[in-house]
């Protein structure tokens, strides 16, 4: 694990340093939106912490001090700003200390806090069944029912998920689980299914659900690795990666 995230930071430096991400097809940084926001040191920061990478954490540290300012005049998707960013910053105060963290998330949550002021509301969620499609963003799920407690409906839907990654040897976006077949066919190296595994592991413990996240960590690291780094996959049936 270390090494595969080690090798990820280090394309970065190389290609993107003080953009948002690196393409390592290209060897070329791309930012989400007009300027920078230092996704991918942010995001990271609290991963390189856990893994006691402490070389990166400084370099990440020193970046993020030094570049990222929000005085800045750009749309953003909320959603994605407030996971990342917002978020990243207040993991990495938690585990940092440093107050210059807090005072950037902060200020990010602030310049927000207007998305909120709309007289627009969300649809209620009346708990009917209206589609049979399950998705890779979906299994975030369980993870929110071990915080919940409910274990066995956790159990449930592991199966469920691991079920999904297993069709191909790599998960697809999506597939409609009542005929079991593929809808959206490409991986994009998304964290839920892992995530969840983990957190089912954490609070029931053993060697099975162990063996379900090292199974798909070793699936990525087969056919989502290239030289200098990890990339999407179009196609999970034919395992070609690239860019979609």
């Amino acid at each position: 694990m270390k090494t595969a995230f080690q090798k990820g930071w280090d394309a970065y430096k190389s290609y993107a340093y003080s953009m948002d991400a690196v393409n390592p097809i290209s060897e070329k940084g791309h930012n989400w939106y007009s300027h920078t926001l230092l996704m991918t040191p942010v995001d990271a920061f609290s991963t390189m912490h856990l893994m006691g990478l402490d070389s990166a954490k400084v370099e990440a540290k020193q970046l993020i001090k030094e570049r990222l300012t929000f005085d800045l005049d750009m749309e953003v998707q909320q959603f994605e700003i407030a996971i990342r960013i917002v978020c990243g910053l207040v993991s990495a105060y938690q585990l940092d200390g440093d107050p210059k963290f807090l005072e950037l998330a902060t200020d990010l949550a602030d310049r927000l806090m207007p998305v909120f002021d709309t007289p627009t509301g969300a649809d209620m969620n009346t708990g009917e069944r209206t589609a049979t499609i399950c998705g890779a963003l979906d299994c975030f799920w369980g993870g929110c029912l071990i915080l919940e407690g409910k274990t066995a409906e956790a159990e449930s839907l592991q199966a469920s998920i691991y079920k999904m990654w297993m069709m191909e040897g790599l998960e697809p976006e999506s597939i409609d689980y009542k005929k079991m077949e593929i809808m959206s066919s490409y991986y994009m190296i998304r964290p839920e299914a892992i995530e969840s595994t983990y957190y089912v592991w954490k609070a029931i413990g053993g060697d099975k659900y162990y063996e379900m996240g090292k199974t798909m960590f070793e699936s990525i690291e087969k056919y989502c690795q290239v030289p200098n780094g990890y990339v999407q996959v179009r196609d999970v049936r034919t395992k070609k990666n690239g860019t979609l």
